[in-house]
């Protein structure tokens, strides 16, 4: 037991100075994607609480929507305006601020008294979520095991499943909360505090992982750039797209949807969206050697299909055809998640890690954001039903650019090991 804990956790010296104890790589790893699981749980958690919040304060699906979309373009905002800061300070350094302001983000949410309070926590949250999404995607490569190839795509794997488990379990956990206790809109918040505390302690302890970034030209601003292989950073872009849009319905409308197929009950929602995005987790696991190109194609494919048995369950309002619609979808978003994310991962250098992946998750919660005020929009207009219609459509499109692209995309070098 002592070995183990030396192992884990160990003390340096050098001379005569003592340094601070710091985690293993291998702890550390395991501790961001616990850091990015809590980000996602605390920002998916609300989506069972939209309705009561909705019957309480008496406002439209578009503002609704407004609610969900003001996270997603808070982490734009905070990828565009700082996504490479870790590049420069260093991945500790980064976490604990982004940490503290996802803390600050919650209290206010937890102290929520109407529409505009909720605009402002759920912003706050957003910009926060970003740098620790961007500076974990990044820190997961720097610690991952097994060498440049397989630690690349054990750390794309890692960080798409901890993204889809932590929005998984935010509306089942906080959906069996409102469900079974007396402070249904106090009792998620506490327990997010609680994780995100716990995780705030850890980082402390994160192992340090030096760049080849410091002895490179400091560059003056800290907007990220596109990587030099374009076409993949575009195609990886596109097919998280379809993913996101998905994502971003469900999100925002996951207990709607489920009401209007006639599932009943006050957590209903959050299972109908924990049963889609831990599809997309158990996807991943599943399909993890699957090369990048391959899980893309698959992925907007099976998520295109999905979205057509969702759109037939409403119609028919049918529930048990849409849970299975919602898994497939789950699925293909899963899948096309993980390609992206491994495509990227090994096109971002070294120096440019941070920069490139908050690019891209740049474009994933500008996707997120988009869909989310256009659903809402359409659903105070033309009806839920008809607005998931609009959107498969639309999801068609892109998945169709994306099958087209893909044909002559190349991407050097083996993302598996086979």
């Amino acid at each position: 037991m002592v070995t183990s804990l030396h192992d884990e956790l160990a003390t340096h010296k050098v001379g005569n100075v003592e340094r601070r104890p710091t985690l293993s790589r291998t702890a550390g790893f395991w501790l961001v994607v616990f850091l990015i699981l809590t980000g996602l749980l605390g920002s998916y958690a609300l989506t069972p609480l939209y309705p009561i919040y909705q019957d309480r304060w008496g406002f439209s699906d578009l503002t609704l929507s407004l609610a969900f979309a003001c996270y997603a373009l808070g982490t734009v905002f905070a990828l565009i305006a700082v996504g490479s800061l870790s590049d420069r300070i260093g991945r500790r350094n980064a976490f604990v601020p982004a940490l503290v302001g996802v803390i600050v983000s919650v209290i206010v949410l937890a102290t929520a008294n109407g529409v505009p309070m909720l605009l402002i926590g759920r912003s706050l949250q957003g910009m926060a979520t970003g740098i620790v999404t961007g500076t974990a995607g990044a820190a997961l490569i720097d610690l991952a095991p097994g060498g440049q190839v397989k630690g690349v795509k054990r750390a794309a794997l890692a960080n798409t499943a901890s993204i889809a488990a932590g929005s998984a379990l935010g509306p089942l956990v906080s959906g069996f909360l409102v469900a079974h206790t007396s402070w249904p809109t106090l009792a998620p918040y506490l327990l997010v505090m609680v994780l995100l505390v716990i995780g705030l302690a850890g980082v402390f302890f994160l192992p340090a992982v030096p760049h080849s970034h410091a002895v490179k030209p400091r560059r003056e601003t800290l907007i990220p750039r596109a990587p030099e292989n374009r076409g993949t950073f575009v195609l990886a872009c596109l097919g998280t797209v379809v993913a996101s849009a998905s994502m971003a319905l469900y999100a925002a409308f996951g207990t709607p949807i489920a009401h209007q197929a006639h599932l009943e009950g006050k957590s209903t929602g959050g299972l109908l969206v924990f049963a889609t995005f831990a599809a997309i987790g158990i996807a991943q696991l599943l399909f993890s050697r699957l090369h990048s190109l391959t899980a893309m194609r698959a992925g907007v494919v099976c998520a295109l299909a999905g979205w057509g048995v969702v759109v037939t369950a409403l119609l028919m309002q049918h529930g048990a055809l849409l849970v299975i619609g919602s898994i497939v979808t789950g699925t293909g978003c899963g899948l096309a998640m993980m390609g992206g994310a491994a495509a990227v991962n090994h096109i971002a250098h070294s120096d440019r890690r941070a920069e490139t992946i908050s690019l891209y998750l740049t474009i994933m919660f500008i996707s997120l954001a988009i869909p989310g005020i256009g659903a809402g929009a359409l659903s105070d207009t033309i009806g839920l039903t008809n607005t998931t219609i609009v959107m498969l459509v639309v999801a068609a499109v892109i998945a169709a650019l994306v099958l087209a692209l893909s044909r002559s995309a190349r991407i050097t070098g083996p993302l598996t090991s086979r």
